[in-house]
């Protein structure tokens, strides 16, 4: 057997290019859709900053009873439970808005002192006050924003 009827048999041919060139595209086209929608679900939540407010506060009660080995259809349970409680007292009261968004502040400001321990000090208390501003201003544009009630 030749080598040209070896890659005639086996598909190392002339199409072998037209379904590498497909396949990349395909591929390229998957990651940037997925890229995209990650990106909206991002925009979305922090334009509506209350979404996010009420999930931090849902998966508090998840986090205290995670060690007792619940079902998972229980943990969505409490999620959703505690997701619709908090969004209806967001809505309706501002006071409640106000809380929400000062215990997410506290979130982020753990989390962002808490990303890379590696670093310095003064860098992980410049990110703990740039991520606390943020959050405060994204809260405040929330509370201003009651049009929509």
């Amino acid at each position: 057997m030749t080598e040209w009827e070896y890659e005639e048999k086996y598909g190392f041919g002339d199409e072998s290019p037209k379904y590498d060139g497909r396949l990349a595209g395909d591929l390229g086209e998957s990651v940037g859709v997925i890229t995209g929608l990650a990106i909206s679900a991002v925009i979305f939540m922090l334009y509506r900053i209350e979404l996010l407010n009420a999930a931090i506060v849902s998966l508090i009660p998840i986090l205290l009873t995670y060690e007792r080995g619940f079902e998972t259809k229980y943990y969505w349970l409490m999620f959703g439970a505690v997701f619709i409680i908090s969004l209806i007292l967001q809505f309706a009261f501002l006071p409640f808005r106000i809380l929400y968004g000062s215990f997410s502040c506290l979130v982020v400001a753990f989390f962002c002192y808490t990303w890379d321990d590696s670093l310095p000090m003064n860098t992980r208390l410049t990110a703990v006050a740039v991520g606390v501003v943020i959050t405060i201003l994204l809260n405040i544009r929330s509370w201003l924003d009651m049009r929509w009630l």
